[in-house]
């Protein structure tokens, strides 16, 4: 999920999730992303996808569409899906 304005009751947040032996899903590690610099947080997310081998990464959509474009073209179109979720 992406914050652009840095406020303080908005984050941006990186989770991965795994699925353990029994296909239960188990969060694996969570980080908020400090500052709002977007090309610094685009490469933050990959270097934490790339070293947990992630398969697919969920991105928010709305505020964090360049974001999630940015990620489609080095991680691949197919590998960064984006979402919209709404009230």
């Amino acid at each position: 999920d992406w914050s652009v304005s840095g406020s303080i009751g908005s984050h941006t947040v990186v989770t991965v999730l795994g699925v353990d032996h029994s296909g239960r899903m188990i969060m694996l590690y969570s980080k908020k992303l400090m500052g709002s610099h977007i090309l610094t947080q685009v490469d933050e997310v990959l270097a934490i996808a790339n070293e947990y081998n992630c398969k697919m990464i969920g991105s928010d959509r709305g505020v964090g569409v360049l974001q999630g474009e940015l990620m489609q073209q080095k991680y691949g179109a197919t590998k960064v899906i984006m979402c919209n979720y709404v009230s």
